[in-house]
């Protein structure tokens, strides 16, 4: 046996180690974390995880509320699927954190790779080149002239005039030139793909350091949040209607949606002391210790007090759109959640002030026929007189009388207990995001306006005479050319 074949039957009987596939296969993983085409299939798969978890009530936000639902809407088998797939708490599954993981990976790579190719143009310096490769360019073309000292003027009257650094070098009798054009382009296109990254990174800590509460708080009252950062307290809180929408009391009864509504909120210390005062509403929040407070919602609890026989007997708070049975009476009363009015109308004046009146609680109680319900009192409700000749409405201090067997029951209507919603936020990664934004603007903007070129041109002698072959990567202007593409 020769010395070659024994060579190669070595090579051929070179075992592969555990270490050697690996490497192999993370080379591979690596190649493919690298391509766009990856990045982009695997950004769809987070917007379909994103769109399942907005869609479907997920437990994080609602608690088992969120499987109550599920099994109402789909049913016990599809909800055992949901379930084991992570369908109800999307966001906080490992699938989807490994998804958001190989995105950063997939993007910083694909980053990388544009930072090594504009490092590389920028590091260019060798001009040499052949006809072939001038002419692949997308605009390229040909010119003779009858001397080299006019050949190299007009590459500088028509390549460098376009905005070209070029750069030269001579082979033999030729001449070779390589030229790039807007190279800041190219960095800020690097540093576009960088600023994805920095978006991803930002909404991840802002998912793993973040916090979304609900604070509810009555007047006077304080609320802290979960770690004792930020304490607010509510000053005063009101609803507004406008009275060119709604004139008179009946009719902001029946359309029960105010204009507007508000709440005056004084931002605390740890001392107590108060270190800003703000009105928030819609749209406008409230900043304190890193915290956004936002208004979300209101909430009114119709307040009640029970006379039995001329004595007062009871007095309770009816939660809205909850039937309420009344002790031994045996009545059962329902107030609807839309038909409550309290707060504020504002009045446009004509100097453009606005003045505001006060509005006096009122409600409508219902009283429930059992007989035609179930025991949540889920059936059509069925209302009865009210208090208020007339009106149907439920004014402060109104009742309503009933007699059961030899007593008397008077419901008297003692106004609301009111609390302002607010939705509590905070995002250590929304800075990251914005400065991220910011890049990605401007390095795009910056990229599509003047985009990065590259040129190529020769200066060869041929029958006596000296032509010029050129080609540029950007459209060539005002160029005269024997044969331009």
């Amino acid at each position: 046996m020769n010395d070659s074949n024994k060579n190669t039957n070595d090579k051929e009987n070179v075992e592969i180690g555990l270490f050697d596939i690996l490497y192999d296969s993370l080379k591979d993983f690596y190649k493919l974390l690298q391509d766009m085409r990856f990045a982009a299939v695997v950004l769809a798969l987070i917007a379909i995880a994103t769109l399942i978890g907005t869609a479907l009530p997920q437990t994080n936000m609602m608690g088992e509320k969120a499987g109550t639902q599920l099994i109402g809407i789909f049913g016990e088998k599809v909800y055992g699927v949901i379930k084991f797939c992570g369908f109800d708490n999307v966001f906080k599954t490992l699938w989807y954190q490994f998804l958001m993981v190989l995105i950063v990976l997939s993007v910083t790579l694909c980053a990388w790779a544009r930072t090594k190719t504009a490092m590389a143009l920028s590091k260019t310096r060798s001009p040499q080149t052949n006809p072939k490769g001038v002419l692949a360019f997308k605009y390229s073309g040909k010119k003779t002239l009858p001397n080299k000292d006019e050949a190299q003027e007009w590459i500088k009257k028509n390549i460098v005039k376009q905005g070209y650094n070029l750069s030269s070098e001579e082979f033999d009798e030729d001449t070779h030139f390589f030229g790039r054009k807007n190279m800041i382009s190219k960095w800020m296109i690097v540093i576009m793909h960088y600023s994805f990254v920095l978006m991803l990174v930002g909404a991840i800590v802002g998912a793993k350091l973040g916090s979304d509460e609900n604070a509810y708080i009555m007047e006077g009252k304080t609320w802290r949040t979960e770690d004792g950062k930020a304490t607010v307290k509510l000053i005063d809180y009101w609803l507004e209607y406008n009275v060119k929408d709604y004139p008179d009391e009946l009719d902001m009864f029946y359309a029960g949606m105010p204009s507007d509504f508000k709440s005056l909120v004084q931002a605390l210390d740890d001392e107590g002391n108060v270190v800003q005062e703000k009105i928030i509403e819609v749209n406008k929040k409230l900043r304190h210790n890193g915290y956004n407070f936002y208004q979300q919602n209101w909430i009114f609890e119709p307040v009640f007090s029970v006379y039995k026989n001329g004595k007062k007997d009871d007095r309770f708070f009816l939660e809205r759109d909850k039937p309420f049975r009344l002790s031994d009476s045996g009545k059962v009363f329902y107030v609807p959640a839309r038909q409550i009015i309290s707060g504020k109308r504002a009045t446009r004046n004509e100097d453009g002030t606005t003045s505001l009146e006060d509005v006096p609680p009122s409600c409508l109680l219902y009283e429930i026929d059992m007989s035609s319900h179930d025991e949540s009192g889920n059936s059509d409700i069925i209302p009865v007189t009210q208090a208020g000749e007339g009106t149907g409405i439920f004014s402060l201090n109104d009742r309503l009388q009933f007699n059961v067997g030899n007593n008397l029951y008077e419901l008297q209507f003692d106004g609301m207990r009111e609390y302002t919603g607010l939705q509590v936020k905070r995002d250590p990664g929304v800075g990251i995001v914005f400065l991220g934004f910011f890049l990605c603007v401007v390095g795009g903007t910056w990229g599509l306006l003047l985009p990065f070129g590259t040129a190529r041109a020769m200066i060869r002698k041929k029958s006596g005479k000296w032509q010029v072959l050129w080609g540029q990567s950007l459209p060539a202007y005002n160029i005269e050319s024997e044969n331009s593409k």
